[in-house]
């Protein structure tokens, strides 16, 4: 039985508080800035978080991956959007069975509670790029991070990046860096 401390369900809605106050301060002046995601500015950076709790509330659901695609969501939408479908994420993992039942993705097949690790993840880390790209910063529950860091380390390794074309080599950090600016380093961002 997950307990509150690690249960990757808990820490996915941490990671989406966390997202929803930088989407929510973002300024329609903000749009067409860069990210660090050289080939994102803040708009498709956004809209492309946008897209993680319909996903993730599809996989709990137990559609196929892919099932939900990406779509452009208005600048003055973005709030309502995350805050239904963060909802719609958490409701369609209530189901505590669903942490252990094997879900195929395109890269792996694991277990549901794995999947939310990585999923905690990515918002972690697109939620760190539009903040940092408009000049925010996020506040992060440190077992969320732990996840976050703990999945990226089990899943995309140091070496051999080349299967990863969307990650650059590991950035080095001091190991008492924080733990957000580890686990940028860790995609290849720098902190």
């Amino acid at each position: 039985m997950a307990t509150k401390r690690n249960d990757p369900r808990v820490l996915l809605a941490g990671a989406m508080s966390s997202a929803a106050e930088v989407i929510g301060a973002v300024t329609e002046d903000q749009l067409d800035l860069p990210t660090p995601c050289s080939e994102l500015d803040v708009r498709s950076l956004a809209n492309h978080l946008l897209s993680a709790p319909p996903t993730v509330a599809s996989l709990g659901r137990g559609d196929e991956y892919g099932a939900v695609a990406e779509v452009a969501v208005p600048f003055d939408q973005w709030r309502a959007h995350w805050a239904d479908t963060a909802a719609e994420a958490r409701a369609a993992w209530d189901d505590e069975t669903l942490l252990g039942k094997v879900i195929t993705l395109p890269w792996a097949e694991l277990p549901g509670g794995a999947v939310l690790a990585q999923f905690t993840g990515e918002i972690v880390v697109h939620t760190w790029d539009l903040a940092t790209a408009t000049g925010q910063w996020a506040e992060w529950q440190p077992e969320v991070l732990e996840l976050a860091f703990d999945s990226y380390k089990q899943g995309l390794p140091a070496e051999g990046r080349e299967q990863f074309p969307v990650f650059k080599a590991v950035v080095p950090v001091p190991d008492d860096a924080p733990l957000i600016d580890q686990i940028v380093a860790w995609t290849g961002r720098q902190p």
